[in-house]
């Protein structure tokens, strides 16, 4: 039987440092299809699934200019594994705030 879609949800998030920007679910993982994303110094900004593995390449975000990505849901530009938490590597002194589209799903 197919898996049904997840219901598309939003978060905002604000961080100074590295962090956790969705907190991992049990048998579950993130799809993202969209963010927007702010910081308010230049920063090198990467997108992580758990504690290690590195999503995307870095990006480097001019102070005060917003980076937009996003897809038509329910395409996606990347996904955690089960249970991992999303987080955002940052280096740099600054704010990082912005955005994030996604939905969850069961993880086979």
């Amino acid at each position: 039987m197919a898996e049904e879609l997840g219901v598309p949800r939003s978060k905002s998030f604000s961080l100074t440092s590295t962090g956790t920007v969705l907190t991992g679910l049990p048998e579950r993982r993130f799809k993202i299809y969209a963010y927007k994303i702010t910081t308010t110094a230049p920063l090198s900004l990467t997108w992580r699934d758990g504690s290690t593995l590195l999503l995307e390449g870095a990006y480097d975000p001019i102070k005060n200019v917003t980076l937009t990505e996003g897809v038509s849901y329910p395409s996606f530009l990347f996904k955690t594994s089960s249970g991992n938490n999303l987080d955002l590597v940052v280096s740099g002194s600054g704010t990082v705030s912005g955005r994030l589209s996604y939905w969850d799903e069961v993880a086979p």
